[in-house]
């Protein structure tokens, strides 16, 4: 079932910070461990910075990027770097269930083991949609015919074009899903999200696979 929230600033942050949360503590009333995958965005920091004064067992929460571009860890292209510096900086969570992808040290099949270690599903994802209805990094009509769990990018429509993303069929697996279409930028493509029947076409379509789902529509600025 798809939760939809259309509002303004407040509004979106309380909401998406009140489906997390349920989410994740729904997870570890019968789990032991909560597995998360996040994109990068300014959207997503800003949703994720709301959690930093929650009371949430980090030790019992391990992190995964979604999809990541190639470049150093310490570029401002890196979606760990924005990540970390408004968000997993600020938590009280060990080192090692923090899973950032380096391209200088592994590939996609390392990170691929690396998550399949914990589960063999995302618990919950944090997406938000492009200004084409890409998430991750699977954009239109690409990336569906990959399967596994995270697969290259090569000539990404976006600069930079070298990145790695989680696999369509792989997202579907996930129980909770949290969907941003945020900003002027993505009134057309929450309309085409609304509209199209191809997830070939509407890679954002992909929500609708997930049984616990919520899309926020809005902006968030001041």
């Amino acid at each position: 079932m798809i939760n939809l929230i259309e509002g303004e600033k407040g509004e979106l942050i309380d909401k998406g910070s009140s489906f997390l949360l349920d989410s994740i503590f729904n997870v570890l009333r019968t789990d032991n461990v909560c597995l998360i995958g996040v994109v990068g965005g300014r959207s997503i920091g800003i949703i994720l910075e709301s959690l930093i004064s929650k009371d949430i067992p980090w030790d019992r929460i391990h992190i995964f990027f979604l999809d990541e571009r190639k470049v150093p860890l310490v570029s401002n292209n890196s979606n760990y770097k924005l990540i970390n510096d408004v968000f997993l900086s600020k938590l009280n969570i060990p080192f090692e269930n923090i899973h950032k992808f380096d391209y200088e040290k592994e590939d996609v099949v390392s990170y691929s083991k690396k998550l399949l270690k914990i589960k063999s599903f995302f618990d919950v994802v944090i997406l938000s949609a492009g200004e084409d209805c890409h998430v991750a990094s699977i954009f239109p009509n690409t990336g569906l015919n990959n399967s596994g769990v995270f697969y290259d990018v090569v000539n990404a429509p976006k600069a930079p074009e070298e990145r790695i993303s989680i696999s369509i069929d792989f997202l579907k697996r996930s129980r909770h899903a949290l969907l941003l279409f945020i900003g002027d930028s993505k009134k057309e493509a929450y309309e085409k999200f609304k509209s199209e029947t191809s997830l070939l076409n509407c890679p954002a379509k992909v929500i609708e696979s997930i049984e616990n789902s919520c899309v926020l529509v809005g902006s968030l600025r001041n």
